[in-house]
């Protein structure tokens, strides 16, 4: 195995390149997390609906929900009472 030697055939590199390399990388970095907060806000904003319609379907959907909830808590409380009252 024959071992040659490293030439290098790239240009030295200056401080002015990289500062200036430095820079751009931070413009980046900052247009980036501009990117990054719109497309958040885009996504975790909520949806308006332009009809009143679904608003109240929605309404409706979430008394009826409740409504059962509270049927649901009276049967348990009934049962519970049922299993611990036992004799």
């Amino acid at each position: 195995m024959k071992i040659t030697p490293y030439t290098s055939t790239e240009q030295k590199i200056t401080l002015e390149e990289i500062i200036q390399k430095r820079i751009e990388t931070k413009q980046n970095i900052i247009l980036q997390k501009e990117k990054i907060s719109e497309i958040s806000s885009d996504i975790f904003t909520p949806i308006i609906h332009a009809t009143s319609g679904k608003s109240f379907l929605n309404h409706f959907t979430t008394g009826i929900n409740v409504v059962n909830g509270i049927f649901l808590g009276f049967k348990l409380i009934t049962k519970f009472r049922k299993f611990f009252h036992k004799k």
